[in-house]
């Protein structure tokens, strides 16, 4: 059975080994392994930025957002 997945929005390989250690039932990938450089982020407040990066990852991963996003 595959792992499930679960995108980063983040090209930090660091960040993605702290994550791994916490969640080491899940593939993990970056936005480098979904073909992406960066997402920009446009707005002044981390909530409404991480809500364009997840939509972004989602779109180009083909992964689901959340429930409720």
């Amino acid at each position: 059975m595959r792992a499930p997945r679960l995108v980063l929005a983040t090209g930090n390989a660091g960040k993605r080994e702290e994550f791994a250690e916490m969640l080491p039932e899940l593939a993990l990938l970056t936005l480098r392994d979904i073909g992406v450089d960066d997402i920009p982020e446009p707005h002044a407040d981390f909530v409404r930025n991480a809500m364009v990066k997840a939509r972004a990852c989602a779109v180009r991963s083909g992964l689901p957002l959340p429930t409720g996003q």
